[in-house]
This record gives structure tokens, sequence and C-alpha cells, in this order.
């Protein structure tokens, strides 16, 4: 509701806007800040239930779920040291497909290691999706602010900042009303 609110008004305002959102008129601009958006409401949904189910639903620690939570953080540390030749050997599309792949297969991981109540198994799961997590951010950043000019790549950082915030809060705010709805039922 208030992004409905906001945008128009930033619109109305043009060169004295918070937010450049005029940048949005740039097609692949747009096209990648919504993938990362949107990725960002997965990633973030994930990120806050794991922990939240693993101990629930498998009854470990609280420790024990924060170390799944750091198998997914460690996973874009490494993956960041071959994405740019990931992006130039399989071009942005590709690498956004086999990153989308990789958190898909991760995830099937993570539902194998929840059947198996295997915590190592998750963790290699979290891993996965970590790792791939970032191939898709990097590609659409490469691929979107190459489609803004010089100028304007300060207004495109904070644009694409924005939206994955937004995104992460949709993904929490998600993941929490499903939780609760069930929890309800």
């Amino acid at each position: 509701a208030a992004l409905s609110v906001l945008i128009p008004l930033e619109r109305r305002k043009g060169k004295n806007a918070f937010l450049a959102v005029n940048l949005f008129k740039r097609r692949i601009f747009a096209k990648t800040t919504a993938i990362t958006a949107a990725h960002s409401v997965g990633f973030m949904g994930f990120g806050f239930a794991g922990p939240l189910l693993l101990q629930t639903q498998l009854g470990i620690s609280a420790f024990e779920a924060g170390l799944v939570g750091v198998a997914g953080a460690v996973g874009p540390l490494l993956s960041g040291r071959i994405a740019r030749r990931v992006i130039v050997r399989v071009g942005p599309r590709g690498t956004i497909a086999l990153s989308q792949s990789g958190i898909l297969l991760g995830l099937g991981v993570v539902v194998l290691g929840y059947s198996m109540e295997a915590i190592w198994v998750i963790v290699l799961g979290a891993f996965l999706c970590g790792a791939s997590s970032l191939l898709t951010i990097m590609a659409c950043q490469t691929v979107g602010f190459a489609a803004v000019p010089s100028t304007n790549l300060g207004d495109a950082t904070a644009l694409d900042g924005t939206s994955r915030q937004v995104g992460n809060a949709l993904g929490i705010a998600a993941v929490s009303g499903s939780l609760a709805a069930g929890a309800a039922a």
C-alpha cells in the first residue's frame, strides 16, 4: 500500500525525488530490479522460516539452527569468487537460470534433510541455496546497472537496495502470516 502511494509521489517530484523512480522506465533496469526483489522475497522468507522450523519441527537447539544459517551465509562468500567468471562465460540469463536451478536443488536437499531429520543434509542444502543466490543478484546488478547512465548509478543503487529490502520485508511477512495461519488452524 505504501509503495502504491510513494511511487506516484516520487514521480511527480521529478529531479527533487528522494528515489529516482524514473529509472524504472529503463526496461532492463526495471526487469533486473524486479528479479532481485522477487528473489529477496524467497531468500529472506527461507532465512526466517528455516531456523523456526528446525527448532519447532525437528527439536534442534537454537545453536544448531544458527549453524544452518551460517552455512547459508558462507555459500555466497565462496561463490562470490567465481561469480564474475560464470557471468562472463554463461551470460546473465544463463547465470540467473543456473542460480535459480541451484536454489531449487538446495531447497530439495533441505526438504530431504527434514524428511531424514539429518541436520548435516539441511546444512548442505542451505549452503547450496546461499551459494546459488549470490549469482542471481550479481548477474542482475551487472546487467541492470549497465543499462543506467553512469551519472545515475547512485540512484540506481538506492533503488536496487530499496527493492531488495521491500522484498526481504515481504518474504518475512509472507512466512510469518503463513506460520500464524497454520498455527491458528
